[in-house]
């Protein structure tokens, strides 16, 4: 299956770009009703889909060299070099962001990351490669009762990252691995947190 990009346009022109990956086993049609309102702000909102399906016939992120391959061809798509981008990602597609970003694989304005699957995925974070990030902005919104991804573990990579250099915000909300209830209030924070880093 081939990855896949749906870009939602505002009724003018468009001011600013957000990537939206899902996470495993989820849909960009699940991310859509999460993301889809931002392009009444002026918002380019391009809901990513991996291409890559599991067993259940859902969608995932694992095979990195793919999911590198295709963000790179959103990111031509999307004209990110006149246009720069924002990246949203929940689980593991916060991992996707967080990794490709910091990493400089992939340049990005800012990051929102969404319960990202740090601890859930041990062997996606190989010791080290955190050593030298690159200064992207990064939101991070976790789940205070998230068993999937601890919000500890998150909170722990969140401090290291602002010892490095890394401008970060932490948001949280009462539920655990999803977006919750307070979702739109959690998005704008983080959001127009990110806008105005710059």
């Amino acid at each position: 299956m081939n990855p896949t990009l749906e870009i939602l346009l505002p009724g003018g022109p468009f001011t600013r770009t957000l990537l939206v990956l899902h996470g495993n086993a989820g849909t960009p049609e699940v991310m859509r009703p999460l993301y889809a309102a931002l392009t009444r702000q002026g918002w380019r909102v391009a809901l990513a889909g991996s291409g890559q399906v599991n067993e259940a016939g859902g969608l995932r992120w694992n095979d990195l060299t793919a999911t590198d391959q295709a963000v790179r061809a959103w990111l031509a798509e999307l004209n990110a070099e006149a246009h720069p981008v924002y990246f949203a990602g929940f689980s593991a597609g916060g991992y996707v962001t967080l990794r490709g970003a910091l990493q400089g694989f992939f340049p990005a304005r800012g990051i929102l990351a969404v319960t990202p699957s740090i601890p859930a995925h041990p062997d996606w974070w190989p010791q080290g490669w955190t050593g030298a990030p690159v200064p992207v902005p990064v939101a991070f919104v976790v789940g205070e009762t998230d068993e999937l991804t601890p919000p500890q573990e998150t909170r722990l990579l969140a401090e290291r990252l602002s010892r490095q250099g890394v401008p970060t915000l932490m948001l949280s909300h009462v539920g655990g691995h999803e977006h919750s209830g307070e979702w739109p209030q959690l998005r704008t924070q983080a959001l127009d947190w990110l806008q105005a880093q710059g």
